[in-house]
């Protein structure tokens, strides 16, 4: 099954909005959202946890009128006080159950965090940190795919195509196999928006 790479318009929210912001983003032309739904919480012991805005915000979305939600992690991972990815896979897939939420494809959000040393743990840890993500987004059964920004990397599987600065991280490879999982690319700085739906600076990314 070959997976594609596209290019769609949405809005990447990672802090709670109003009801009136998520109607002005719709009003902008912008049909889609992804909704930070899963955090690092890098300096907790376990490490990872679910955003505590994510069903809210999924709340007043759904109240201004999207009816296509997604839902992205940003895991936590590169220190021993992490939950393992099943558990923080498990954490959200459990939360979005229970509160009935309906998303259209759950996200794994793939970048360097320079503060919290997110992947410094050698090109083959790394690559096996990410199996795993890859073996427990699999095991729900939900439709899921990575997405990072072009800068940084894809991940695609086991192969990966990304910077050549980031090449030691990750031991990159330069041919695309994708293997099934969907890859949506951010374009980070659509700043416009932000400022016409009264939104803080940097909370916002183009799809």
């Amino acid at each position: 099954m070959a997976s594609s790479v596209f290019s769609d318009l949405a809005v990447d929210l990672s802090s709670l909005q109003t009801v009136e912001t998520y109607k002005c983003i719709l009003r902008s032309g912008y049909k889609r959202v992804v909704i930070r739904g899963y955090i690092e919480a890098y300096g907790r012991n376990p490490g990872g946890a679910i955003d505590r805005n994510f069903v809210q915000n999924y709340k007043n979305a759904r109240a201004a009128g999207f009816t296509y939600i997604d839902v992205y992690m940003f895991p936590c991972t590169g220190r021993p006080t992490c939950k393992t990815p099943q558990q923080q896979v498990q954490e959200l897939v459990r939360l979005i159950n229970t509160n009935k939420i309906i998303v259209a494809t759950a996200w794994l959000d793939l970048e360097v965090d320079p503060n919290a040393n997110n992947w410094s743990m050698g090109a083959v840890k790394n690559r096996e940190v990410l199996r795993q993500f890859y073996r427990a987004w699999q095991s729900t059964g939900w439709k899921w795919g990575i997405y990072t920004v072009r800068e940084i990397f894809y991940f695609i599987h086991v192969y990966f195509l990304c910077s050549k600065r980031l090449v030691n991280t990750f031991n990159c490879k330069s041919r695309v196999d994708t293997n099934g999982v969907e890859l949506l690319e951010i374009t980070i700085g659509f700043w416009i928006l932000a400022l016409n739906c009264g939104m803080p600076i940097g909370i916002i990314a183009q799809f």
